[in-house]
């Protein structure tokens, strides 16, 4: 069940693959993707470089390697909806894991290209989430998790290449702290988004 899936969205991406900044879809007075198309985004890169993982096919690689090649071209993995939203954090989590499942496919060119893409993303989240943003800290539900998740794993994926990732680390780790101490224990459902958050 859980192959089934992952194939499908990176079965997905094969098809429609991360396109270029000029050829996406914007819209919105800002001219930005939606929450929704960033999600989506994310998902594929999780799916595809994962799947290349798993089966060592190139044709997973090869499109995973255009969609970080592509994201590394747009401005920025802000959304439409609220800038750095939810999208964001979805971009940024797939990126992440993309470029360190990737790693030894990639030129060296390539490599700083999506190096500088994800330190550069990551530490506009850690200085906006510095900022107190009501996502940064929130624990009972979804926006805060992916906020710190996705700063782990830029983190852990550009760990030993740029000093930065110490104090993304030291944030996601601050995060999980925050979210067990308020979370041990509660059994009842009585969850602001509901029982399946919980």
């Amino acid at each position: 069940l859980i192959w089934s899936r992952l194939k499908n969205f990176a079965d997905k991406s094969l098809i429609e693959p991360v396109p270029a900044w000029d050829a996406v879809p914007k819209q919105g007075a800002s001219k930005r993707t939606s929450m929704w198309y960033n999600e989506f985004v994310g998902y594929r890169l999780w799916a595809s470089s994962m799947a290349y993982v798993l089966t060592a096919d190139a044709t997973y690689r090869d499109v995973t390697k255009q969609g970080l090649l592509a994201l590394a071209g747009w401005p920025d993995f802000y959304d439409s909806d609220e800038g750095m939203s939810l999208g964001f954090c979805h971009v940024l989590g797939g990126y992440s894991f993309a470029y360190d499942c990737l790693y030894n496919e990639l030129s060296e060119d390539e490599r700083v290209r999506c190096r500088d893409k994800l330190r550069q993303q990551a530490e506009q989240q850690y200085q906006m989430a510095e900022k107190d943003q009501w996502w940064a800290w929130t624990v009972i539900q979804n926006h805060g998790w992916w906020h710190a998740g996705a700063q782990v794993l830029a983190a852990l994926a550009l760990e030993g290449e740029v000093p930065e990732s110490e104090q993304w680390l030291k944030e996601g780790k601050d995060f999980a702290r925050l979210l067990n101490e308020s979370t041990v224990g509660k059994e009842d459902g009585s969850w602001a988004e509901g029982f399946g958050y919980q």
